[in-house]
């Protein structure tokens, strides 16, 4: 059950039953002050009126556990898009792509399982769970893959960053190994040049 956190006298107050609490997002320097803002469009508490949830980032039916490093503030307007969007997703095939270990393994099957069709730069994001998400996505062409990544407008305002796969190779036994390989090899090869 999502806890909801409302604006009050005392700033924001926590509503409904769940097991992280208010005071202990509000530790981690989420929503504890009226200037709390949605972690995912921004907007605030103060400024906006918008009422804060507390939302499993990893959604429970995929392997999200109910911990502090998988629970995030965001807005009701974002929480309702977010759930929109993840009940269009296979839930069994997520939950197996997010309980990969390996960051490389969990971008490269979400790019097969849209057999060569552009996926958006947010649902790669979502998958690698990690800030440094494109520079994995690049590291997958050590390994002999072919990504193409464009642009295309999603709306008058909006511009969104694309990938699609062209080619794949079987994956080595350890993927994160082969590509720190490369690049130490790369690495040797480009001192042997100067």
């Amino acid at each position: 059950m999502s806890r909801v956190l409302r604006q009050s006298e005392g700033g924001i107050r926590s509503c409904a039953e769940g097991s992280a609490t208010g005071t202990e997002l509000a530790e981690q320097g989420q929503p504890g002050t009226p200037t709390a803002r949605c972690r995912l469009c921004g907007r605030s508490v103060e400024k906006h009126g918008v009422v804060l949830v507390v939302d499993h980032r990893i959604p429970r039916e995929w392997g999200g556990r109910t911990e502090p490093e998988n629970l995030e503030a965001i807005c009701e307007d974002c929480n309702s898009g977010k759930k929109a969007y993840f009940k269009s997703v296979d839930a069994e095939w997520m939950h197996g792509v997010m309980g990969q270990g390996s960051v490389h393994v969990r971008l490269g099957e979400t790019l097969k399982a849209f057999k060569g069709e552009p996926v958006d730069a947010a649902t790669l994001k979502f998958v690698a769970n990690q800030a440094d998400w494109k520079k994995r996505v690049r590291e997958l062409r050590y390994l002999g893959w072919e990504i193409e990544t464009f642009n295309r407008r999603i709306s008058e305002a909006r511009v969104s960053s694309f990938y699609r796969l062209v080619r794949s190779l079987p994956w080595p036994a350890d993927p994160t190994g082969a590509i720190r390989q490369y690049e130490r090899d790369r690495a040797e090869r480009n001192r042997g040049e100067d």
